[in-house]
């Protein structure tokens, strides 16, 4: 774990803080779900590699401060299935943390990739850190625009209609993640062995 967060760190500092951010929000969410801390654990750690096929995605493409191509796009897209079969290859991962990393951009009604899948294909660890995932890239600074507030990002996020689980938005909104730091912290500490 730590040798895939430290190449994430090298590779991308503001990679390495969205996936920190990523697992933050995720342990707090899973606390608040009830989740025992061996899932939380194995919950929050597949949070924090969700997006480890970025770090063989070129920083110029990562960092680009204007819109991608339709080839950039393309390029950038590929990054689910390039962790995942890293994590394949590494080996000793358990299939929550596989599904997450390959499925983090998969939507409920079949419009996400790289696979296309949708509905019940999708386990609650991808619905959870898919969640978790959009709500941090709405509030973070990213090259080409402002973060969204808080509110803005959940009222956006209830508006995206048949694209993610609505309930696990309800459950992720009154978790009140954002005022959650000391739970956030010490979950945290715990996924980092």
């Amino acid at each position: 774990m730590q040798r895939w967060l430290t190449l994430t760190s090298n590779h991308d500092t503001a990679l390495y803080r969205h996936s920190r951010h990523v697992g933050e929000l995720t342990a707090v969410f899973a606390a608040t779900l009830g989740y025992s801390p061996y899932d939380r654990r194995r919950l929050v750690q597949a949070a924090l590699l969700h997006d480890i096929g970025k770090t063989y995605i070129s920083l110029r493409l990562l960092t680009k401060p204007e819109g991608l191509s339709a080839k950039e796009v393309q390029e950038m897209r590929l990054h689910p299935e390039i962790g995942y079969t890293a994590l394949v290859t590494e080996g000793g991962h358990d299939k929550h943390m596989l599904e997450v990393v390959r499925h983090h951009h998969e939507r409920l009604n079949g419009s996400g990739y790289p696979g296309g899948l949708g509905g019940a294909e999708l386990s609650d660890a991808v619905r959870m850190v898919t969640i978790c995932d959009i709500y941090a890239a709405m509030t973070e600074t990213r090259p080409y625009r402002v973060p969204l507030s808080p509110q803005d990002a959940l009222s956006l996020m209830k508006s995206m209609g048949e694209l993610i689980d609505h309930k696990l938005v309800d459950a992720f909104t009154k978790a009140d993640v954002c005022n959650s730091s000391a739970v956030k912290r010490r979950d945290l500490a715990r996924c980092f062995a």
